[in-house]
């Protein structure tokens, strides 16, 4: 698995779902979200 496309996928689907958040901030949790998924899937496999 990949944690930057992961990372990338996180971020589209977040902005689908919290319109109502700006976009930086949407994105910095987005972001943040994802790797720490990323760092959990890589520790697992």
């Amino acid at each position: 698995m990949s944690c930057g496309a992961s990372q990338w996928t996180a971020v589209s689907t977040a902005q689908r779902w919290k319109g109502l958040l700006s976009w930086s901030a949407e994105r910095e949790a987005s972001m943040t979200w994802a790797w720490r998924v990323c760092r959990a899937v890589e520790r697992v496999e």
